[in-house]
């Protein structure tokens, strides 16, 4: 059995507080909000193409399209939520692939159903959000987590065309089923693009350092 999983999808803790001074992020616009980065409304969608790479970024020639769609909204423990499906092309058809996940705008982060922080805009430099998972021993760890906000300083070029305002979830990942022979921490990055949504993605399998690249094709909000 192969022996992997995708560390970006796996839940994490909370860790930062989603409110944060101004005087501490003198680069930040006070009138943007986490929703400027990722509107979320009924009928929202983003469309991917994606590319696999190898642990040294050569293609593997596994190539996809994805679709992430805001299907409804709906009230969980008072608060106002919007469910997300993803798609995957096959054959022609886009058929459901994953789990729905929940996620809305709370201050300045967008945070998902159990609490836990996906993105906060005003949290640049700061650790977001951290997991460990330990083997079923209770004593070895199996991986260590790290979720931290940075500001990219350099345009991201995507099908969807040149975004400059772009921010990222920058995942950090620390394993001990990784091969020995690639080097950590594994790292992959989430963009977001003001009044856009996330313009690129990758998810990582731990063992290899294989990933899947995901990058906007087309979208609507």
């Amino acid at each position: 059995m192969k022996n992997y999983f995708l560390f970006v999808l796996l839940p994490v803790i909370l860790l930062a507080a989603c409110e944060k001074d101004d005087e501490n992020n003198d680069d930040q616009n006070n009138e943007q909000t986490a929703v400027n980065y990722y509107p979320m409304q009924v009928g929202n969608y983003w469309v991917y193409q994606s590319e696999g790479v190898d642990a040294s970024g050569n293609p593997t020639g596994q190539t996809g399209q994805d679709c992430v769609v805001i299907v409804k909204d709906t009230t969980i423990n008072g608060e106002l939520f919007y469910k997300h499906n993803k798609f995957k092309l096959q054959n022609g058809v886009y058929k459901k692939w994953m789990a729905d996940y929940y996620l809305r705008d709370s201050a300045s982060c967008i945070i998902d159903n159990y609490g836990m922080i996906h993105f906060g805009h005003n949290l640049i430099n700061d650790t977001i959000a951290e997991r460990m998972e330990m083997h079923a021993n209770g004593t070895d760890t199996l991986y260590r987590l790290y979720v931290i906000m940075k500001k990219e300083t350099n345009p991201v070029t995507v099908p969807s065309g040149t975004f400059n305002d772009v921010l990222d979830s920058r995942y950090h990942v620390y394993s001990n089923l990784t091969s020995p022979d690639i080097s950590q921490p594994l790292t992959t990055h989430k963009y977001y693009s003001d009044n856009v949504g996330i313009i690129y993605f990758e998810l990582v399998y731990v063992s290899a350092g294989y990933k899947d690249i995901y990058k906007l094709l087309r979208y609507n909000v």
